[in-house]
């Protein structure tokens, strides 16, 4: 199956050049005005030219002339001049996708809404392949979505004709409920039972009800659901999670596109409900098999995003993709107390060191609760200081002694490289009045991951624990990943030697030390950087056996935990020591 792999912008509104690699899921964050959205719209521009192209033999070679009125039309532009600046004299305005296939194509602007397109490719295909392939593109189809905000409490139903010629004019946003009863209309009443069971997965609470229309001249179109005290209400009372989700999850249900760009679709929602949205993204992108790509400034989509899907875009500039979260969180201004204002108070607070360690003992979290019925209300929090120590958790318990509340604080820690000695393969635990510190045996959470057991049953059996075991292993020789951890722990080795030795002993044992972990397979594994270990792994997966998980999804399958994930679940939950961990 095609997919786009970059979107390249040249000669735009105060961008003379963006290039931007994209995912199965991709984020686009970076501060307002740096061409986030302007992308989305050259994207959505160019994949809907393809349903309008005349494919044919002679498609490669020369500019071909094209009227995308329609395109324009439906991101509410009446020209190109919406998206360009004033052409000066030879100037070089266009847009430049590469789908997988390495064929690429591109859109020139001409006139009023004409444009010039030209295909090009490195491949060297027969006209069989060739005709598979166009007929494959000419189905891609984009979806562009904004999020609803505020809806009236009444619509009319609108003539199907008058319906369409609005959207033709791109004010489709206006007529929210019209867009669901006409393509309920077209895909029939079972069509909207899906996106209603789509709602109930991450919506449990809430049942939403078959849209009618009421009996007034013309009629109103109605859309009711019921709440959790069973109250029925009309869908312009709810929240705006709710609405934002329904819209998504009728595209996801009732639209055959298989690109959906997604401009802010965080706008107007709390963040728990962010969380929904983004991991509603997610499963998207790898169960639907649609490739997801977003315009959001939000703190939870970023903290929730594979940081491989996140791209911070800069006028002007390539798409730089730096290494640490924290950066994209900084530059937007996100503070360490964005989690603080919770309305109930937790029974259970878990530290953890790092932002991307949130999501992943989320997904830990939800899991437990759906084996063990009646578990406590937990809130996971980023350490403001980063690492921490079992003195700071103490202070923290007595803190919440002293206000009344008995709340337990579990610390979970990564071992990151603070030693000079073999680590132990078991966790360290520390303990006193309601506090626990939790140190893994392991460089970073995500090496926990790297364990053929556990990703056998994570991915369902449909890969062997020797094959697993064997991508694991080779990937966790990359040289990359040896160096690292070898510059990092080295010279910890070395000046925990005895004064006695000169340097050029202890340059020779560290060395030798070093050697003897870095070709033990089961230590390598779990003492290299493991968020670029798992990394590797789940590309050979996802390119040899077209299997692809990202980290949170990783529990959505598991009967049983293996031995470390279950000793860190009851780390948080005393209650679940019952549990019988899978060996």
């Amino acid at each position: 199956m095609i997919f786009l792999k970059n979107i390249q912008i040249d000669g735009f509104k105060g961008i003379n050049h963006l290039s931007c690699k994209l995912e199965d899921l991709t984020l686009l964050t970076g501060l307002n005005n740096s061409g986030k959205t302007t992308l989305l719209q050259a994207a959505y521009i160019l994949v809907d030219s393809l349903s309008y192209i005349p494919f044919d033999k002679n498609l490669l070679g020369a500019d071909k002339r094209i009227d995308l009125k329609s395109s324009l039309a439906s991101l509410g532009l009446q020209d190109v001049n919406a998206l360009l600046p004033q052409m000066k004299k030879n100037a070089e305005s266009k847009i430049v996708a590469t789908f997988s296939d390495d064929i690429s194509i591109q859109l020139k602007p001409y006139s009023g809404t004409t444009f010039l397109y030209s295909f090009s490719s490195i491949g060297d295909f027969s006209a069989e392949e060739w005709k598979d392939i166009l007929v494959d593109m000419a189905e891609i189809g984009a979806e562009f979505v904004t999020p609803p905000g505020t809806i009236s409490s009444r619509e009319d139903m609108l003539p199907k004709p008058n319906y369409e010629a609005i959207l033709s004019q791109g004010k489709g946003s206006q007529l929210w409920r019209n867009s669901i009863w006409w393509s309920i209309q077209s895909g029939g009443y079972e069509s909207f039972e899906a996106v209603k069971s789509l709602v109930k997965r991450y919506f449990p609470e809430v049942e939403i009800s078959q849209p009618t229309l009421g009996s007034s001249n013309p009629p109103e179109i109605l859309i009711n659901y019921d709440d959790k005290n069973e109250t029925r209400l009309d869908i312009s009372q709810s929240g705006a999670g709710l609405r934002t989700f329904l819209t998504l999850a009728r595209l996801l249900e009732q639209s055959s596109a298989r690109i959906l760009l997604l401009d802010e679709p965080d706008a107007h929602l709390h963040a728990s409900q962010q969380a929904i949205v983004i991991n509603l993204l997610l499963d998207i992108a790898v169960e639907q098999h649609k490739q997801v790509i977003i315009a959001s400034h939000s703190p939870e989509f970023i903290i929730r995003t594979p940081s491989e899907c996140i791209r911070w875009i800069e006028q002007n500039k390539t798409i730089d993709q730096p290494d640490e979260l924290d950066f994209y969180l900084e530059q937007l201004g996100v503070t360490p107390d964005i989690y603080a204002g919770v309305r109930t108070p937790p029974e259970v607070i878990v530290y953890v060191e790092g932002r991307t360690d949130r999501p992943i003992l989320e997904s830990l979290i939800r899991w437990c609760r759906q084996k063990y019925a009646n578990l406590p209300k937990v809130l996971i929090v980023p350490h403001k200081d980063g690492r921490f120590d079992a003195e700071a958790l103490q202070a923290i318990a007595q803190v919440e002694k002293r206000v009344g509340r008995n709340t337990r604080i579990v610390g979970i820690r990564d071992l990151d490289w603070y030693y000079s000695d073999l680590p132990n393969s078991e966790p360290k635990i520390r303990e006193g009045g309601n506090w626990k510190l939790l140190t893994l045996p392991c460089k970073e959470i995500e090496n926990l991951f790297c364990c053929s057991d556990f990703l056998f049953l994570a991915l369902g059996g449909k890969i062997s624990k020797d094959i697993i075991d064997q991508i694991i292993d080779e990937e966790s020789q990359s040289e990359a990943l040896i160096r690292e951890w070898e510059n990092q722990i080295k010279h910890r080795i070395r000046n925990a030697l005895p004064d006695a030795y000169d340097a050029s002993t202890k340059e020779g044992l560290a060395n030798a030390t070093f050697v003897e972990w870095s070709i033990d397979s089961g230590v390598r594994r779990r003492l290299v950087a493991g968020k670029e270990l798992f990394r590797s792994i789940r590309t050979r997966l996802k390119v040899e056996y077209q299997v692809n998980k990202y980290p949170k999804q990783m529990f959505d399958d598991i009967e049983a935990l293996t031995p470390d994930w279950f000793f860190i679940a009851s780390s948080i939950f005393s209650e679940i020591e019952s549990f019988r961990a899978s060996r």
